[in-house]
């Protein structure tokens, strides 16, 4: 399911919602769950959730060109210690199924993680931090 979903994003090339959740079913991490929309808009059912790999997963935002998707994971672990993460996945052309890149989760060296944006090029994505860093 969906529950606690904190974070949203439209896929900019495919009918396809994102959303982040501060856990996934069994409470060991954040998930992001792909939702499949429907010609007027709605979302019509849940096609895929995977791990982020952190917890509390607090911003979700998806390349231009729709091949990558990034999650902000909040924090490090259940007690929210340590420094926040960046999932980032690739999305199968063909399948549309997320594949996390090699080395994801990224540290973003930021104690609670909370936003993030991808510049129009790409090539860039901006972290905020609402603690500063380490």
């Amino acid at each position: 399911g969906l529950g606690g979903a904190s974070a949203l994003a439209l896929d900019p090339v495919r009918p396809r919602l994102y959303a982040g959740r501060s856990l996934n079913d069994t409470g060991t991490g954040a998930a992001l769950g792909v939702l499949q929309l429907d010609a007027a808009g709605g979302f019509t059912w849940l096609v895929d959730t995977v791990d982020t790999g952190g917890f509390q997963a607090s911003a979700v935002d998806v390349d231009p060109s729709g091949r990558f998707v990034y999650v902000l994971n909040r924090c490090a672990d259940i007690a929210c210690t340590g420094t926040g993460s960046l999932a980032v996945f690739a999305v199968d052309p063909v399948s549309l199924a997320l594949t996390p890149v090699p080395g994801s989760p990224f540290a973003t060296g930021a104690r609670a993680s909370t936003a993030l944006a991808v510049h129009p090029s790409g090539q860039i994505v901006y972290v905020a931090s609402a603690l500063g860093v380490g």
